[in-house]
């Protein structure tokens, strides 16, 4: 699934920032932009996901507005919060399995 870029000048600051891990340390404009970048992640996933659930693709976010029983369907909130999960996991995994790989 083609994921536009949040913001092409994020650092691992503000991913950190977006998390809500502990201990990052950022001034208020940096924590600005932060906020502003995941604003902007969410306002293009609800659209997103009412085309998946209006058209169903073999992606992921396709596959997880159909789930295999109707009491385990997920709201949209839901979907966006998951959606923001799995962005970050992913992102926290590689980052740092490529910064424990160069040590």
């Amino acid at each position: 699934m083609p994921i536009k870029v949040l913001d092409a000048n994020a650092t691992g600051d503000e991913f950190t920032i977006m998390e809500g891990i502990a201990g990052a340390v950022a001034d208020g404009a940096r924590v600005d932009r932060a906020e502003r970048s995941m604003d902007e992640f969410r306002r293009y996933l609800w659209p997103l996901i009412a085309e998946r659930r209006s058209t169903p693709t073999d992606d992921l976010i396709g596959l997880l507005v159909r789930p295999s029983r109707e009491e385990d369907r997920l709201s949209d909130e839901e979907l966006v919060a998951t959606c923001v999960t799995l962005l970050f996991a992913g992102h926290e995994t590689t980052a740092n399995l490529l910064g424990n790989g160069l040590v």
